[in-house]
């Protein structure tokens, strides 16, 4: 019988926190015991601007995931995002030749793969930056190109093409204040786009070509597949909380009931329909409004959110050339008519993405794609539980060596 194992999920959004606890086994089968949601406060975009909101936030979602599940929460995987986010491709190259073996170099073992690796990450970053993913797109062997696993294969030079993923430490340190606060550790930090594409997108997807668009409160996240690999990644600082502000601003109500109005009536394409909306404003006075009125609203928010995502897709790779085209997912894309409007904007075929209906879980309801970040965070800590662990620990390390740096040189002077 397979051992039971568990973990605790975070996802820490601009409008909602999401703490999902799973039991998983030693074949990587996991089953939700325990969610927990709460309203986020102390955050905008992905930062925290409110420690003391923020924690209280964290402890009501984590609270309501424990009490559902019966498991105490002692440590958690937490998504990461926000503007402080930045992705860039590197090469690394490294000689694997053999003396012994002459011309044909030497067979490529794990460490050749893990220097290969390295060499691509030698990079000057600032001292408030880390390297938080190394996202493997493909190797080359001497001539041939597209390797997917170069170990075990023979040759002379390694070339590794790769994604890197940098975070702000300081952003990551305030996230730890607030779950030590809670006599809870941070395991590791995981990219969000990069945990909800693990959720939605299938190998067909990401082989032949895709781009995942994750709409979530306060930003836009996007990354580009191509050929099993992540290509690039832009976190863009617009999502759905803007489009309910213009709600509320236009309108003269509140941000709460311009939501719910966005949720129950909303719809991304300009609709020609006079029918009336009753809704209360700011003096709680119950006022009139309309269809057409409101999604006039919406969809010129959505448009400039969309086109600011098309800037950023073409400056990048060609959206032709990508077989599955555009995945839209997160709260955002539950929008009415949204995929309809993406189609017109990107000139593709577009999909909403959730999670699998497979999925093993307490509650269906999370079968929704504002819940694909939390599921695919599960997903991806799962599947690299030890490299997430030896990143955190050599990030620590590295922050202890800097710190005695800084002392040295001030005693220095």
């Amino acid at each position: 019988m397979n051992q039971k194992n568990t973990i605790c999920c975070i996802d820490v959004g601009t409008t909602k926190i999401v703490a999902i606890i799973a039991e998983f086994d030693d074949t990587g089968k996991f089953s939700i015991v325990g969610i927990g949601e709460s309203k986020s406060n102390g955050l905008e975009r992905g930062v925290i601007v409110n420690i003391k909101d923020t924690i209280q936030s964290l402890d009501l979602a984590i609270s309501k995931a424990h009490e559902q599940s019966g498991y105490d929460v002692e440590s958690v995987y937490v998504g990461i995002s926000g503007d402080h986010i930045n992705g860039m491709n590197a090469t690394g190259i490294v000689s694997v030749c053999d003396s012994n073996n002459g011309q044909f170099g030497s067979v490529i073992d794990l460490d050749d793969k893990k220097k290969v690796l390295e060499s691509a990450q030698a990079m000057a970053l600032s001292g408030d930056r880390r390297i938080l993913h190394v996202l493997s797109k493909h190797y080359a062997v001497d001539e041939r190109n597209n390797i997917e696993d170069p170990v075990g294969l023979t040759g002379s030079k390694l070339q590794a093409e790769v994604h890197l993923i940098t975070s702000s430490l300081r952003t990551e340190n305030d996230f730890k204040t607030c779950f030590d606060s809670l006599d809870i550790e941070v395991e590791a930090f995981v990219l969000e786009p990069l945990a909800s594409s693990y959720s939605i997108l299938s190998r067909d997807e990401k082989k032949l070509g895709s781009i995942m668009i994750d709409i979530g409160g306060g930003t836009t996240d996007v990354v580009i597949w191509e050929e099993g690999g992540i290509t690039n990644t832009k976190i863009i600082p617009l999502g759905g909380e803007i489009i309910t502000k213009d709600i509320a601003r236009v309108l003269g109500c509140t941000i709460s009931n311009a939501e719910a109005l966005k949720i129950s009536n909303g719809s991304a394409i300009s609709i020609n329909d006079q029918e009336e909306i009753v809704i209360e404003d700011i003096e709680n006075q119950m006022i009139k409004t309309t269809s057409s009125l409101l999604s006039s609203i919406i969809e010129q928010r959505v448009k400039e959110i969309l086109n600011e995502v098309k800037y950023e897709i073409e400056s990048r790779t060609q959206i032709a050339n990508l077989s599955f085209g555009i995945i839209l997912t997160g709260g955002g894309s539950q929008l009415r008519n949204i995929s309809k409007l993406a189609e017109k904007i990107f000139n593709s075929r577009v999909r909403i993405g959730k999670p699998s209906n497979d999925l093993d879980s307490i509650d269906e309801t999370i079968i929704n794609p504002k819940y694909s970040t939390a599921i695919g965070i599960i997903q991806y800590a799962i599947d690299h539980i030890d490299e997430l662990r030896e990143n955190e620990i050599n990030t620590s390390l590295g922050m202890i060596k800097n710190f005695f740096k800084t002392v040295k040189e001030l005693f220095k002077n």
